[in-house]
């Protein structure tokens, strides 16, 4: 017999692993007819990345557990875990739990990897939904950098930074006339949101993200630049 509760979800990876959970979480919502509740592990920008997981309709609500991984080689490890052990209330331990993470390297679309572990799906026609455009940068350019080691310092566009939540940031995004971003978890949300964007990336990892990251997106334009070669346009 069927569990009625409803499924948990434990992710150890950080921003860009997160999200591409979200097309198998639409999957499952459509298929199965339950919401999911999402367990997090605790990384760099988690708080904004509850946010944009409770405003999907197929997420019931994401929970912060107190789950460190070991190490992040691929992905966050080890990334099967008991969230019961980890924080989540008790009243949901008869809830059936899924972990998803890399049990090991692939250059497959994450969230078919993801779902192939458990015999999930993929729902191709996801897309994020970020609320309300905001038309702040109407006109002008905007970017998106690394922001611990900055690729687009000499391009002239206003910069959309940490200071701002991660949905802010792209419903600023959603409004202005081109977006430039990097290999970063915002490219994964700006694709998820099917919003096009400028994406620079290096010849050496050329097709690493557009495999793995953007099989779901909006018009994409790329610029390759050199490794170590910082472009001004």
């Amino acid at each position: 017999m069927e569990n009625d509760n409803l499924p948990i979800f434990t992710l150890s990876g950080r921003l860009g692993d997160t999200l591409l959970a979200l097309p198998l979480f639409s999957w499952y919502y459509k298929t199965k007819g339950k919401k999911v509740v999402v367990a997090l592990a605790n990384f760099t920008f988690v708080e904004g990345m509850i946010e944009v997981l409770n405003m999907q309709e197929c997420v019931e609500k994401a929970i912060l557990s107190t789950y460190t991984p070991k190490y992040y080689y691929i992905g966050g490890q080890p990334y099967h875990w008991n969230p019961f052990e980890y924080g989540l209330d008790k009243y949901m331990e008869e809830a059936p739990y899924y972990n998803l993470g890399y049990k090991s390297k692939t250059d497959k679309y994450a969230p078919e990897f993801f779902a192939e572990e458990y015999g999930f799906g993929v729902d191709y026609d996801f897309t994020l939904n970020y609320g309300t455009i905001d038309n702040t940068y109407a006109g002008k350019r905007v970017k998106v950098d690394r922001w611990a080691t900055p690729w687009l310092d000499k391009v002239d566009a206003v910069p959309l930074t940490e200071e701002n939540s991660m949905i802010k940031n792209l419903q600023y995004a959603a409004g202005a006339s081109e977006v430039l971003t990097v290999p970063t978890g915002f490219s994964i949300l700006m694709a998820l949101a099917r919003l096009p964007m400028t994406y620079y990336q290096t010849r050496r990892r050329r097709d690493f993200y557009m495999t793995r990251c953007f099989k779901i997106s909006g018009p994409i334009k790329r610029i390759f630049i050199h490794d170590g070669e910082l472009p001004t346009s």
